[in-house]
């Protein structure tokens, strides 16, 4: 999810910097309405990580084997689906600007243009150590092929 924040907080940037039709393009409607929903789903997903991390500290092996191999499945199915939503809306919001490698596209452009060209490998970028949430956004998109 930490991909997923950064990835909102640019689109926050973007869309008080960007202006449209004499206003900041968070002035529209859709764009708050978007800009929503992405952060009540990125939210609810880090509250969940932190639930079960709170309850695995808690719980014996045992028991963390017993109770929480089903939420912790379901948790990254949603992690996976609420990162392909979030790329989805940057992508939206972004414009062009979202598949650029520099300027203010260049925080999403990774894994945007990796979501839109669906390639067979992750680009390097993908292997810095900074962003180990990149893979899980890596394998989410290819899940879809």
């Amino acid at each position: 999810m930490t991909f997923s924040r950064l990835l909102l907080e640019e689109c926050f940037k973007w869309a008080n910097q960007r202006m449209v039709f004499g206003k900041a393009l968070i002035e529209q409607p859709v764009i708050r309405n978007k800009l929503a929903h992405m952060t009540a789903q990125v939210e609810a997903v880090q509250n969940w990580i932190e639930n079960l991390t709170h309850q695995m500290n808690r719980m014996s092996h045992q028991e963390q084997a017993a109770n929480l191999a089903g939420p912790i499945a379901l948790l990254k199915l949603q992690s996976t689906r609420v990162s392909q939503y979030v790329q989805d809306e940057a992508c939206q919001i972004f414009g062009g600007r979202a598949i650029t490698r520099t300027g203010m596209g260049q925080v999403g452009a990774p894994a945007l243009s990796l979501h839109l060209s669906h390639t067979q490998t992750p680009p390097d970028i993908f292997k810095a150590s900074a962003y180990p949430s990149f893979k899980v956004v890596w394998a989410a998109t290819r899940a879809g092929d």
